[in-house]
């Protein structure tokens, strides 16, 4: 309504000053002949002006126009970019869930384990601290690592295969599941919960034996981490 009462003032008010032009300035007569004359010199005139102001309100349509699809655009990408952050939410929700489940796994695996040596029997992380104290010690007497290690592990019930593959699978599992932008932090997460004992066995392994269950571990770059590529040259 505004507009339309604008615009019925600028066109009254500009025949108001053609009139006012015609008849008063250029000082034509009033009558019925002149009115015709009027009526072209009106023509004349007030269409430009009409073409001027229907431009200029074009324009100034198209600049909002603009704007309001700027603003769109940005409402879209600002909506878009939500949407893809409580889905990166959701995904991370859904990953840690089976992620921590697959941790306590792991580690009861290891709390499960049992080594009996002579008279003596070791549970839990003391079993795989025996094992990897009895290699270090057979390895120092000069006896073949590679053998050694797998005459140990075959000798205690094949504990040390089954606690790795179990973190193996771990490790395989962040590897396939963790969203990309997050996955680095898990394999962080996970390599700093392994027993101190875990890692000196995963090593040896990676070293000492052709195992397969040693490769999520490579995937991952655990063995490129500086304090476990140590522990590598330390038992090359």
């Amino acid at each position: 309504m505004p507009m339309k009462v604008n615009i019925t003032v600028v066109v009254s008010t500009l025949l108001g000053c053609l009139y006012f032009i015609y008849f008063y300035l250029l000082d034509e007569p009033l009558n019925g002949g002149s009115l015709g004359t009027m009526g072209d010199f009106i023509g004349g005139n007030i269409n430009p002006i009409l073409t001027f102001i229907s431009t200029v309100l074009l324009i100034e349509t198209l600049a909002l126009q603009r704007k309001a699809t700027a603003v769109a655009v940005k409402q879209a990408d600002d909506a878009k970019e939500s949407f893809e952050d409580q889905r990166l939410v959701a995904a991370i929700q859904i990953f840690e869930s089976s992620f921590f489940n697959l941790i306590n796994l792991c580690l009861d695996t290891c709390k499960g384990a049992e080594v009996t040596h002579g008279s003596k029997t070791m549970m839990g992380l003391k079993a795989f601290e025996f094992i990897e104290e009895e290699f270090s010690k057979l390895r120092e007497e000069g006896q073949d690592p590679s053998e050694t290690f797998q005459e140990l592990d075959d000798t205690y019930g094949d504990i040390c295969f089954n606690v790795i593959k179990s973190f193996g699978n771990l490790f395989a599992f962040i590897d396939e599941n963790a969203p990309a932008s997050e996955k680095n932090k898990y394999i962080s997460i996970a390599t700093r919960m392994l027993p101190a004992c875990i890692i000196y066995l995963i090593c040896i392994a990676k070293l000492h034996t052709q195992w397969e269950i040693t490769k999520p571990f490579s995937k991952c770059g655990f063995f490129e981490k500086k304090g476990i590529a140590d522990l590598l040259d330390g038992y090359s």
